[in-house]
């Protein structure tokens, strides 16, 4: 039966074998749901250059009008109205020999420039906006160091604009899950922040600060990097001592 698939169940001679059994079952199922999860998984590197392999400017092009105005009013929001993406098209006497040529434009100028001379912030963020902004998406996106050519602030309110896709989604939408690999202190003060005002749940995240062990203070002479979950309470506040101290930091430098 379906509690049963391999039809072992009549196998089992005591309450032992059966709890063994029933626990390799249900590791099975557990084990072909994250691989059905992670293939479905979206992976947003931490690129140095113009992003073009998945959701870059390229991908632009082919979005729908809908999907464009949603990116562009996010950021608009980042940016105080400052830029926005635009589309061009770019008509040949044959029109299958059309082509589209997607651009930065500066509302306060009012100049349109190419991504390659764009700030490699704009750049940056794109393929992570388009993420937010695409209805169909579900289910697990990697983001490697978000916060990467973007001002402090500009990191915080990127930190905004994730939480809200989260918990905008109506009760029937797909489930999202995000998974940051992050250094910003500025994006986990603006976490922390919206755990206090009561708009994400403290439940609803996990921290994990991660840190190279010296091979010196290993028991087998290697290197290895420990994770500790930082737990944190309802006010977003970090409840364990933080292994790293930003403020301490900066009072070492001015001081």
């Amino acid at each position: 039966g379906e509690g049963d698939p391999y039809g072992y169940q009549d196998w089992c001679t005591n309450a032992d074998e059966l709890y063994a059994y029933e626990s390799a079952v249900a590791f099975h199922r557990n084990s072909e749901a994250l691989w059905l999860e992670l293939e479905n998984a979206r992976f947003i590197e931490g690129v140095l250059e113009v992003p073009t392999e998945q959701y870059g400017p390229n991908q632009l092009s082919s979005v729908s009008k809908e999907v464009l105005a949603s990116v562009n009013s996010e950021l608009s929001r980042l940016t105080d109205g400052r830029y926005q993406y635009v589309v061009n098209r770019i008509d040949a006497l044959r029109p299958e020999r059309s082509t589209t040529d997607p651009k930065v434009r500066d509302l306060y100028t009012e100049v349109e420039i190419p991504f390659t001379e764009a700030g490699s912030g704009l750049s940056r963020i794109l393929p992570i906006l388009m993420d937010l902004a695409d209805p169909s998406r579900r289910g697990l996106t990697f983001i490697e160091e978000p916060e990467l050519h973007l001002h402090p602030r500009l990191q915080a309110d990127l930190m905004d604009s994730i939480i809200n896709r989260l918990i905008s989604d109506e009760e029937d939408a797909p489930a999202r899950q995000f998974i940051l690999e992050t250094h910003s202190e500025s994006m986990l003060l603006r976490l922390q922040k919206r755990i206090r005002n009561g708009d994400i749940a403290k439940e609803d995240v996990c921290v994990l600060y991660v840190e190279a062990v010296n091979p010196v203070f290993s028991e087998d002479g290697k290197g290895f990097n420990r994770i500790t979950e930082l737990s944190l309470d309802h006010f977003g506040d970090v409840i364990d001592p933080f292994p790293i101290s930003f403020v301490d930091l900066r009072l070492s430098d001015l001081l």
